[in-house]
Parts: structure tokens; C-alpha cells; sequence
């Protein structure tokens, strides 16, 4: 788990592991049960999957874990999942210590995070080729600080990072182009329009732990926010030569405070609150990082003066993020592919009074008195 300080350079990991799939024989016909299993890790860090002193699965291995089940004996389909993600790494944390001189510092751990999501959703089909379907889902992300072995640290350090739920319901339809070549070379359009209501409790960013009673306490900040996605693809025969297809595709997030909304609704002026950069739409040019590590400036509730607080954020992100990609297939043999990749990409971002801006990447907006913008 080496600690990588440059953003533009990645970790790999190297997993292997099971998966399961039972069907009934109706299932075949499309109209039985389905359940599936699957579970992911690092081969050579086998014998630290299990821990029971770390809530059984090891805070030291990358590994995936799932569980799915689908069922159509009823008048709809009825859909399940459980997904967990343990993920291993070094990190540099700020620690605010009050006999440090600068008020602050950079500590390098050992830490463990635990990604978990439950979802359930039933399908039904309302128009030809269109499915409506209504989601909900549960989601709880806990960390883990192992304990440093140079300090004569015995125990390690669990903290809840974000928890939360959504409900929602999205439209999809699926409109091929059925012919001899649909298999090497499907064309035709997939559309998906999703709403969703998210209710998310996130650790602060200032001060997220303090002590209460001797014992450590997460602070969060709740938000309640609404987000609209649109997807769509489209495949088509080069207008050129019918040999070559065309792909395009529209990818959209737009997301909206719930309060901003009730102001509106009702002519009020409460406090807009807008989610963290790094939980918001975000974007992702190839060849440019994701995410990054940036400062500003923090004032001490102490002294009053201005600290520089260092923190990770993502590099294209906002309340509407929007990407256009699309690529050519060349087919130059009878089983050979040649591929030519083009894309574009913008973002806008949203105020509290609804007034649509260009953002510039790793930039920050103004902040408004009812609103906060940020990007990158």
C-alpha cells in the first residue's frame, strides 16, 4: 500500500476470486428467479480476508463483494442488490492538535474504507420497449485508521463517513435496429431519464470527530437534494459507407438543493446548502486526473486567523455536469476493428437563484449568501 502522492499516477490492484449464479428452469424461459454471488480480493493478501478483530472482513485487502437476486413470478420484476467495496491504501490526514505550534499537520496512516449499498427496484413494462421502474436504496460508508506500530498503538480507529438513502424512479427504453448484423453491430437508441430524492448525513469537513464523554462522535451535516440524469445512445450506419457505424452518446446530471426549491415554491429565504464537489456530479476528461488535492484557507474558532487546510476534491464537478462523446467503427477486414475516439465535454453550475454559469475547471465560484458553488 504505498502512499502515492502524484494524482496523475494511479494504484493498481490485482484481484481474482468466485462467482455464483442459480436459476430456476423458468428463469431460461424469462420468467423465474434468478440469484447471484459474487466475491472479489487479492490473491496474495488471502490469508487477511478474514479478521474477526476488524468486523470480520480485513482492513489490509482491496476486495468486492455482491449479492443479487432477480424474480419475475410476479405481475412485475422484482430486483435486489447488496454491493460492498473494501478498499486498502496510505493517506496524509489533518491532524489538529492544540501543542502543535501551527495548529496543524499532515499524518501519513494506514486506513481502510468500507463502501456498502443496498438497493431494491421493481420493473414493469408500460410502453413497447419501455420500462418504468421505482428504486430505493440504503448506503452507509465507514473508515478505518489502523493503529501506527511506532507509536505503541494497539487499536485502530472506526468512524462513519456518510450514510444515507434515495428514492426514485427512472423511464428506460431500449429501440434496436434488428437485422443479420445487430450482434457485431448494433444499432438503433437507448434512452434513460432517472429522478431521484437523496437524503444524505456527510461527516464534516471541518471537525468531523470530536470527543464527547471520552469517546469519539462523528459530526455530520445532513442534505436533502434532488437530482434529474439522462442518458442516451445512439448507433447508426456511417452516413459515408454503410460498413462503418456511428455511435454518440448524451450523458447529464443536473442536481438541485431540496430547500432551494421549497424557497421557491413558497417565497422564502432560507439557507441554500450545497452538497461537497466530491458527492456531486462529476466528469472525467481522459488524460487529466480525477481527483486532486487543493487548499483553503480555514479560520481558527480560536485565534481567528486563517490556516491552510489541505484537502482532495474532484476535478470536473458541479450541480449540472454534461458530456457528449462519440466514436467512429472502421471495419478495415472481415475481423478486424480500427477504432477513432473523439469527445467533448462542458460543465455548468447552478446558484441558489437559478442562474445557469460556465465553470472553469479548478476554479472556485463567488460564494452567494444563500448558496455555496465549487468546483473542481
Amino acid at each position: 500500500m504505498p502512499l502515492i502522492n502524484n494524482v496523475f499516477k494511479g494504484s493498481n490492484t490485482f484481484k481474482t476470486g468466485l462467482i455464483v449464479n442459480v436459476m430456476d428452469p423458468l428463469a431460461m424461459l424469462g420468467s423465474g428467479t434468478e440469484l447471484g454471488a459474487y466475491l472479489m480480493f487479492e490473491p496474495l493478501k488471502i490469508f487477511n480476508l478474514v479478521n474477526f478483530d476488524q468486523e470480520f472482513f480485513g482492513k489490509e485487502i482491496n476486495y468486492d463483494l455482491g449479492v443479487f437476486g432477480s424474480t419475475k413470478l410476479l405481475p412485475f420484476t422484482l430486483s435486489t442488490q447488496y454491493l460492498q467495496r473494501g478498499i486498502a491504501a496510505i493517506d496524509s490526514f489533518n491532524n489538529f492538535g492544540t501543542d502543535l505550534p501551527s495548529g496543524g499537520t499532515r499524518v501519513a496512516y494506514k486506513y481502510a474504507v468500507t463502501l456498502r449499498d443496498l438497493s431494491l427496484w421493481g420493473s414493469y413494462p408500460v410502453l413497447g420497449g419501455a420500462n418504468l421502474h421505482l428504486i430505493g436504496s440504503y448506503n452507509w460508508y465507514d473508515g478505518f485508521i489502523l493503529p501506527d506500530p511506532t507509536l505503541a498503538e494497539t487499536q485502530g480507529f472506526s468512524y462513519n463517513m456518510a450514510r444515507g438513502y434515495r428514492l426514485g424512479t427512472f423511464i428506460s427504453m431500449l429501440a434496436p435496429e434488428v437485422d443479420s448484423r445487430m450482434s457485431i453491430s448494433p444499432r438503433g437508441m437507448y434512452l434513460k431519464l432517472l429522478y431521484n430524492y437523496w437524503q444524505q448525513n456527510l461527516m464534516t469537513e471541518d471537525n468531523g470527530i470530536i470527543i464527547v464523554g471520552g469517546f469519539p462522535q462523528t459530526v455530520y451535516d445532513t442534505y436533502k437534494y434532488h437530482d434529474f440524469d439522462l442518458r442516451l445512445k445512439y448507433g447508426m450506419s456511417a452516413p459515408w459507407y454503410d460498413k462503418h457505424d456511428f455511435y454518440a452518446e448524451v450523458n447529464a446530471t443536473a442536481m438541485i438543493p431540496h430547500q432551494q426549491i421549497l424557497n421557491k415554491l413558497f417565497g422564502t429565504h432560507d439557507p441554500v446548502v450545497s452538497v461537497p464537489s466530491y458527492y456531486k456530479a462529476a466528469e472525467w476528461i481522459p488524460g487529466y486526473t480525477y481527483y486532486y488535492e487543493t487548499k483553503r484557507l480555514k479560520k481558527d474558532p480560536l485565534t481567528g486567523t486563517l490556516e491552510p487546510l489541505t484537502y482532495d476534491t474532484v476535478l470536473i464537478t458541479g450541480n449540472a455536469v454534461s458530456a457528449v462523446p462519440w466514436h467512429t467503427v472502421f471495419r478495415s477486414g472481415q475481423n478486424r476493428l480500427l477504432t477513432r475516439n473523439w469527445g467533448s465535454s462542458t460543465l455548468t453550475n447552478c446558484t441558489g437563484q437559478s442562474t445557469w454559469m460556465a465553470a472553469q475547471v479548478g476554479t472556485s465560484l463567488p460564494t452567494s449568501s444563500n448558496s455555496t458553488k465549487r468546483t473542481g
